[in-house]
């Protein structure tokens, strides 16, 4: 029998109705109008030949003759991209990557489609709403239109098809049922007051050993060996709204800085009646240490010391840096020797976050970086949530240089 032939021996339609699927009993639900969020909508259906057994929906027939449509006027809204005078909604038989309704989820884990889900005539469509500038809320209803017959409706007034073979005789079918959608602007990233920057603070973590040079005598070097202090920052960027919104893609953008990248141009110090680079930074296996920004201020006169900062990309290993730097004033150079134990900061491929080292050495005043000179280039990120909302930001460097204290702090862009 082709599909056509068994809609032949229709005698009556006896069930139509609507209801979200992750919530049955819910009347409203909220989703993002970003065109990637769904919210999924359940459609019984029951259908009765002369024999009064049930018609079997075929999957081939399921956008032939099933749809949403408005609940006031009765019309179809667009199926996967299809004119429609209901702007901004559209239906579809296959779930995103983002096929859960904002204020409600479901249990369910397995990559489905509506035809997998479909079993004793209840079937699965996936509503969004694009390009929403403005919130936009719709009543919807379900419609099935029955070869030979007409279209029956959920909407408030129903439709004027008789339900009866061929739609000739009877009363016709009056079954209100509807959902509420509500679609809310989706959120930009770009906007960086969607974003939460969480800085923890700067806490100490161990000792680096730092040499002085009195070079105007050229002879005399003291070792201190616990005199500078190595401090750790981290830096976490999440959606403001993280009890309901987590970023499922991150992307980073950056050029990383090598500390040979430090020292273009300018030319080499004198250590020891030796030449070396000023400064020098290797990870535990030997290769050159990356970082995003590295960074050397001096403090106020009444805090002499001087901060060196590096800032390195999460890390799925914990190397430990070592090498490295010199300082100098009118009197004195100094050599603080770098070792880092990494912070193994691997904590998914999905978080944004960054980690600091600050070492400051104990110096004289109007100190300054020997032979070498700080870069920092933004890192950039771009990020999906899990609804489907993404965005693009950058965090800076040393951006705000109004006050010592501030140097360690990061911005975004």
């Amino acid at each position: 029998m082709s599909e056509f032939d068994k809609w032949k021996d229709f005698k009556k339609l006896t069930t139509l109705k609507i209801s979200f699927y992750d919530s049955v009993n819910a009347k409203s639900a909220e989703i993002f109008g970003n065109g990637k969020n769904q919210v999924k909508l359940h459609i019984q259906v029951n259908a009765v030949d002369k024999n009064n057994e049930q018609i079997s929906i075929s999957d081939d027939e399921i956008s032939k003759i099933l749809s949403l449509v408005t609940y006031s006027t009765g019309e179809k809204i667009s199926h996967n991209g299809s004119p429609s005078s209901v702007k901004h909604w559209n239906s579809s038989l296959v779930a995103s990557e983002f096929p859960y309704a904002f204020n409600y989820s479901t249990s369910l884990t397995r990559d489905e489609n509506a035809k997998e889900l479909r079993a004793n005539q209840n079937f699965i469509f996936y509503l969004t709403a694009n390009n929403v500038l403005a919130e936009k809320n719709i009543d919807i209803a379900a419609q099935i239109d029955i070869p030979n017959v007409g279209a029956f409706n959920t909407t408030s007034d129903g439709t004027d098809t008789k339900n009866s073979p061929k739609g000739e005789n009877g009363s016709p079918f009056r079954a209100p049922s509807s959902v509420h959608v509500k679609a809310m602007i989706q959120i930009d990233y770009s906007d960086i007051t969607k974003l939460q920057l969480i800085q923890s603070p700067w806490s100490p973590v161990k000792k680096q050993t730092f040499v002085v040079h009195d070079y105007k005598s050229d002879s005399k070097y003291w070792t201190k060996e616990n005199g500078a202090s190595l401090y750790r920052s981290t830096v976490r960027i999440t959606p403001k709204l993280s009890d309901k919104l987590k970023f499922t893609e991150v992307k980073r953008s950056y050029f990383g800085i090598h500390s040979e990248d430090l020292i273009e141009n300018k030319g080499m110090a004198t250590w020891r009646h030796k030449k070396e680079p000023g400064i020098l930074l290797r990870d535990g296996d030997e290769y050159s240490a990356l970082f995003v920004a590295v960074g050397g201020f001096g403090k106020n006169v009444n805090n002499p010391d001087y901060d060196t900062y590096f800032w390195h990309r999460p890390l799925s290993v914990a190397p430990t840096i070592k090498g490295y730097f010199h300082l100098a004033d009118s009197v004195w150079q100094y050599r603080t020797e770098v070792n880092i134990p990494v912070l193994n900061t691997s904590i998914g491929v999905n978080e944004v976050e960054l980690v600091g080292y600050k070492i400051s050495t104990p110096t004289g005043r109007n100190v300054y970086s020997n032979h070498w000179e700080g870069k920092s280039n933004p890192v950039t990120f771009s990020v999906v949530d899990n609804y489907g909302n993404k965005g693009k930001f950058k965090i800076i460097f040393f951006s705000d240089q109004s006050d010592y204290k501030k140097l360690g702090d990061v911005h975004l862009e």
